[in-house]
Formats: structure tokens, sequence, C-alpha cells
């Protein structure tokens, strides 16, 4: 499954899962060297979500897919 940025979709989608106890794994860039992910029931891939938020001297804030 493919969630560019609609939040409203990943609320119901974790909704339902929680729900049914499907396991839920985000996937960032890859979980491992080879870049895949592991995992069963859904893979939320944010590989879309690739920004850089914010930048302070104390901390740096990114989406999910940054490299």
């Amino acid at each position: 499954l493919y969630i560019t940025c609609i939040l409203d979709d990943i609320q119901l989608a974790l909704a339902h899962c929680q729900q049914h106890r499907i396991t839920v794994t985000a996937r960032g860039r890859g979980h491992s060297i080879e870049g895949q992910s592991c995992g069963s029931g859904l893979i939320i891939d944010m590989k879309t979500l690739n920004k850089v938020v914010e930048v302070t001297d104390s901390f740096i804030e990114v989406e999910g897919g940054a490299k």
C-alpha cells in the first residue's frame, strides 16, 4: 500500500489494523542494507515523505522517508 501524504487515509488504515489485529510496519528508506521491509500485514511506505521539515542548532526534523 502506497500512501503519499493523506493523513486521514493513514489514520483510517491504522484504525482498521488495530480493530482486526493486523500488524503494521512503517517503511522509510528500508529496514535493511538491501532496502526491503520486514513484516507481515500492512506496510506503510513513506518514501514520498522525504522532506527536511526544520533544522535548528539542537535538532533536525525530517519526514519518514528522508535520506
